[in-house]
């Protein structure tokens, strides 16, 4: 939910007052041949634009079933542990930016602060439990010959059908004697570049399972 307080202030004015907000998060994965994942994390970023007239306290609240341990923060870079309580989601660590009022969110689970005109970084965050991974990528690799092999990807998208993945792509690594190669998908479209030693596969769209 978000909450908008505006106390007047000359200077900075707007025709329209909007505010835009993206979550940015990468998932880093590490699997055996097998398919076991052995390390798994996500890191995070809330990036905003504002653009408000005056001097507007914003609200952001976090997940209800999210609990802070104050006695790990510190209160000179914003970083706290966020521990999970029921199925709430749990972020091992956090950082602020500036603006952010630290007290409130330690009491309330809130984010408060007064946005910087422009482009900013609200906050990070990072965690390692109960992650869900939205493709499902299954490798097959046959050598054939000395100097040959045949290198089948399989991706699987693991997100609800209406959801809809856009702007894939999958690097996959090859030999740097590779000297060239043959390549067949039936969605989307692939390359083999020689300076980064990888085919790459690209798809525009890809709609959930």
């Amino acid at each position: 939910w978000y909450q908008r307080r505006v106390r007047g202030r000359e200077g900075i004015k707007y025709r329209r007052n909007e505010l835009f907000l993206d979550v940015l998060e990468n998932v880093n994965l590490l699997m055996n041949a097998q398919g076991k994942v052995l390390s798994a994390h996500v890191s995070g970023r809330v990036v905003m634009r504002s653009y408000l007239s005056g001097m507007p306290e914003c609200k952001f609240g976090m997940n209800d079933k999210i609990m802070t341990d104050t006695k790990d923060k510190d209160t000179t870079t914003g970083d706290a542990i966020a521990k999970k309580k029921n199925a709430g989601i749990a972020i091992d660590d956090c950082t602020f930016h500036q603006c952010v009022k630290l007290s409130k969110f330690e009491t309330e689970r809130s984010i408060s602060f007064i946005p910087p005109d422009g482009e900013f970084e609200l906050m990070r965050y990072r965690t390692t439990k109960d992650i869900s991974f939205p493709f499902r990528i299954i490798p097959l690799v046959r050598e054939i010959g000395k100097t040959k092999m045949e290198i089948k990807v399989v991706l699987k998208s693991n997100y609800r059908p209406a959801l809809l993945g856009q702007k894939i792509e999958v690097k996959i690594p090859t030999p740097i004697t590779t000297a060239g190669v043959n390549l067949f998908c039936n969605k989307g479209r692939s390359k083999f570049k020689a300076s980064e030693n990888a085919v790459v596969w690209r798809i525009k769209r890809m709609a959930g399972l």
